[in-house]
């Protein structure tokens, strides 16, 4: 049975007061991101927790990052009603990892983390790099499709196996979904060369803007060590005339096939599943 589709925003929820911003994303299945900036005196109130409760499901434990990077400070009340929170709700998270920056925030974070019986099951992180490195590999370890919904088109990008990445595209993409898309293939990439093989199935695509196009171009021109082979389905005559120019302007000629038959398509795409496993 397929995993369910996570569905997603380009950007995460804002709660934006005076002296803080506090924003919750869904980077991948299971997986919520919190972003602290500036001040946290309390007065976002209980929005956040309500929030990140929607996320909660009986058989389905979530695993937790805060990054407090560009956090300064957290008053006393707020630190206390982080930690009752997490205290109340410690069985829905498998993990808990938390970025400092500043000393207060550390001291804070240390607090939460005591007074809420959490013990093991709550990382800090003084480094970016090894929460971040956290963060890339709790996202690669999920597989479940994320879903990029825009008023004129859908852009749906999956894993089937490690190694082999699946983008489908329905409709007309004029831009609307901005990079992020481009950002969630990058997490799946890895720092040996030629590790990937990208499968973009645009059956159902009508048409792509200009600028749609050269961002496709220019990325995958940046990006061209990462990927084994390329391979595109086109629909439309219109996408069909797009991808030639991408292929062409990316200099991707060896590197990249075009189909016209589904078939054959997936007879590659099964290949490449097959090797992976």
């Amino acid at each position: 049975m397929l995993e369910p589709l996570e569905r997603v925003t380009p950007s995460p929820m804002l709660f934006e007061g005076i002296h803080c911003t506090i924003g919750v994303d869904r980077p991948a299945r299971g997986i919520i991101l919190i972003t602290l900036d500036g001040h946290d005196i309390g007065e976002l109130g209980d929005g956040p927790f309500r929030e990140m409760e929607k996320d909660f499901m009986a058989d389905r434990p979530l695993q937790l990052f805060i990054d407090a990077r560009l956090g300064k400070t957290a008053s006393i009340e707020v630190s206390g009603e982080w930690a009752r929170w997490l205290a109340k709700h410690r069985g829905r998270f498998s993990k808990i990892h938390m970025l400092t920056a500043s000393r207060f925030i550390q001291m804070s974070a240390d607090l939460v983390r005591r007074f809420a019986g959490l013990g093991e099951t709550m990382q800090l992180y003084s480094e970016p790099r090894a929460f971040d490195a956290a963060l890339g590999a709790a996202i690669a370890k999920s597989c479940a499709p994320r879903v990029f919904e825009g008023a004129h088109g859908v852009i749906t990008i999956s894993r089937p196996v490690d190694g082999v990445l699946l983008v489908r595209f329905e409709g007309h993409d004029i831009g609307e979904h901005g990079k992020e898309p481009f950002r969630e293939l990058e997490r799946n990439f890895r720092n040996g060369n030629r590790s990937v093989e990208l499968f973009i199935d645009a059956r159902k695509g009508l048409g792509a803007s200009v600028h749609v196009s050269g961002a496709w171009a220019d990325w995958l021109n940046a990006n061209r060590t990462q990927f084994r082979q390329i391979n595109m389905l086109t629909g439309s005559r219109f996408i069909e005339i797009s991808a030639s120019f991408v292929r062409k302007f990316s200099a991707l000629e060896e590197l990249m096939d075009l189909y016209s038959e589904a078939g054959a398509f997936e007879e590659a795409l099964e290949r490449a599943v097959t090797t992976q496993k």
